[in-house]
């Protein structure tokens, strides 16, 4: 007896897309844009109404984080001048680049040092004991340790000046925060300024008693 050979049958997958129908023939299958058009008409009020709900439920939440967590941002600049000195290329009275560098760090470090907002704060008649930023500490050690963390300085490359910002949620605290630190530097620098013209003209009236005396 002879065995013969059996074969399985392939099932081949459909293509994708397509469906079959009676007779052998494919149509397509998948959404057409009539219906899709349905199906947005049968839903209509249900997208209006979550359009309307996400509409309100950005206008209450942009107001309550506009009240509640918003941050104003205050920036005043400085122009600051440096010793100038002579060049054989550039000519006298040009500032040289790495004085000017080395200004702007020192000021820039004096702005931003613990005594002038000790000194700030320690003022009776400065307005920003007045503002919310101030009251809102317990005492002026809070207060300061605040000011050295949001009190920005930075010098503005390839110009004289420097730049003194300050963040709050209350746009005349930063304000005034940052007029009151600026003025108060400016005239430190200008009594600092003042010093040493008295000194020097001490040391000329000095030498100049000397030589008359010799």
């Amino acid at each position: 007896m002879s065995t013969l050979p059996q074969y399985t049958p392939l099932r081949l997958s459909r293509p994708q897309g397509a469906t079959a129908m009676s007779g052998g023939s494919v149509v397509p299958s998948g959404l057409t844009g009539a219906d899709v058009i349905r199906v947005l008409r049968g839903n209509l009020w249900l997208i209006l109404v979550m359009l309307v709900v996400s509409a309100g439920a950005g206008y209450f939440v942009n107001g309550y984080l506009s009240n509640n967590h918003s941050r104003f941002t205050a920036t005043g600049y400085c122009e600051i001048s440096a010793p100038v000195t002579a060049s054989p290329l550039r000519g006298a009275g040009m500032l040289d680049n790495l004085t000017m560098a080395v200004e702007q760090r020192t000021q820039v470090a004096a702005m931003r040092s613990e005594a002038l907002f000790s000194r700030v704060l320690q003022n009776a008649n400065s307005p920003i004991r007045q503002t919310a930023c101030f009251n809102g500490f317990t005492n002026p050690s809070q207060a300061r340790a605040d000011l050295m963390r949001n009190f920005a300085v930075n010098a503005i490359q390839e110009t004289r000046l420097i730049s003194a910002s300050m963040q709050y949620s209350r746009p005349e605290d930063a304000r005034v925060i940052v007029q009151e630190v600026v003025e108060e530097h400016l005239r430190q620098q200008g009594q600092i300024a003042l010093n040493k013209t008295f000194d020097r003209t001490q040391n000329l009236n000095t030498m100049k008693l000397r030589v008359e005396a010799d």
